[in-house]
């Protein structure tokens, strides 16, 4: 979009004048008129030479802009900015033109940034109003920056820095000492009176370095004073015959334990037997050279199967009291057909046993899961509050098939897992 110029009106006012740059203007009807061509020309090849319009903040729209293309320095890095024109202007505001260290032109109505902070060459600043700006509301800001960065060095910087030599005394044979391989801190001496403490730290300190045992810090490893935090000590530090508390170990969710399905007996506390019966499930090995060890239900055929299994656990030395459990148990309905199933449920009850001849209230949280024709993992979350390691776990498994088809169909458990959350 082209740059816009003030009006014919504006402009027939410049007649004879010089602006404040040193910009001649010809008088109207001047004779001869190339005299005053000459004297432009010439003045613009100057005020070009100069670099004046890099980076110049013009006027392309009523609530648009433009910038010149130009270089600045960022450091020791030349930027080049390609410049940009039709960039949006905010109405009835003052609008702040920069370019930050990456070149990125950036327009808010806030003001200028803090230099120490996000470097940047203020170009110009715009004031709107009614939708739209004139030319002399541009108001020009690049001399401010001199066009060059300090990369966010400030005055307080440089005054610190100056301050800092003012008062060392570093001469004749210590600066010849000093090079632009020198290691400073290797050469520089502390008072006699000793260094602060917390001045230097581990990573100060060479690894071959002989200090003092009575030099060093004492390391307190109490609760509220010079603990070690949770990522200070790996496995890898730890010898094997360190005496580590339970409590002190990474906790471990979910690790799991494996109950022989052998060990299993009848609601009542006797042995399972080999074959389902009277309510209780059957044991069914598979048989030599087979091995298929599962535990099989009552087969339903017009009828109703309900069986129920005992399984006693108890919770681990390194169980963390109060700490998650589940029950997961690997299950199924199997069949000789296509049976026709209205019921096929496998449910859980969880006691937790007094050791006195008594138990509490049922505490498992999970409702009965209906059972599929395929193995599938059916867990059931157990309320921890009360339970702390060493507790035994009652807990009933019970199956229910109500079968209506005349074809025979049963439950089978091949697996059963107790996961809690443990340490060590």
């Amino acid at each position: 979009m082209a740059e816009l110029y003030p009006s014919d009106s504006e402009l027939s006012a410049l007649s004879a004048t010089v602006d404040a740059g040193g910009l001649p203007h010809m008088t109207i009807a001047q004779s001869p008129f190339y005299i005053h061509r000459l004297k432009l020309e010439n003045w613009l090849a100057r005020a070009l030479a100069s670099n004046s319009n890099a980076l110049r903040v013009y006027k392309d729209g009523d609530l648009t802009f433009g910038v010149r293309a130009g270089k600045f320095l960022d450091g020791d890095t030349v930027r080049n900015y390609a410049g940009a024109s039709e960039q949006a202007l905010t109405n009835n505001q003052t609008n702040y033109i920069y370019v930050i260290a990456d070149g990125t032109l950036t327009v808010n109505t806030t003001g200028f940034p803090t230099p120490s902070t996000t470097p940047h060459i203020p170009l110009a600043t715009i004031l709107t109003a009614t939708g739209e700006y004139d030319h002399d509301d541009v108001t020009d800001y690049r001399g401010r920056a001199f066009l060059s960065l300090c990369s966010g060095l400030t005055a307080s910087d440089i005054a610190e820095a100056l301050t800092f030599f003012a008062a060392t005394d570093i001469s004749g044979a210590e600066a010849e000492t000093l090079t632009d391989t020198s290691n400073a801190d290797a050469l520089h001496v502390h008072d006699t009176a000793g260094i602060e403490a917390g001045a230097i730290t581990d990573t100060e300190v060479n690894a071959a370095a002989a200090i003092a045992g009575s030099k060093l810090q004492a390391l307190s490893l109490g609760a509220n004073a010079g603990a070690i935090p949770s990522t200070g000590v790996a496995n890898a530090h730890v010898a094997d015959d360190a005496a580590i508390a339970r409590s002190k170990l990474a906790q471990e969710a979910y690790a799991t334990y494996l109950q022989g399905l052998c060990l299993c007996r009848q609601a009542d506390g006797t042995p399972l037997p080999a074959t389902a019966a009277g309510g209780s499930f059957g044991i069914d090995s598979g048989g030599w050279g087979t091995g298929t060890l599962k535990l099989k239900a009552e087969e339903a055929n017009s009828n109703q199967k309900t069986d129920t299994l005992l399984v006693e656990f108890c919770l681990p030395p390194e169980y963390v009291d109060g700490a998650a459990v589940k029950l997961a148990l690997s299950a199924k309905y199997n069949t000789a057909g296509s049976p026709t199933l209205t019921t096929k449920t496998i449910d859980v009850e969880c006691y937790e046993g007094s050791g006195l001849g008594g138990v509490g209230a049922d505490i498992c949280a999970t409702a009965a899961i209906t059972l599929t024709d395929s193995w599938a993992t059916c867990e059931f979350t157990i309320t921890p509050t009360a339970l702390v390691a060493g507790d035994m776990l009652q807990v009933l498994i019970q199956t229910d098939l109500v079968e209506t088809g005349g074809v025979a169909a049963w439950a089978e458990i091949g697996k059963i897992r107790v996961a809690c959350n443990i340490k060590g």
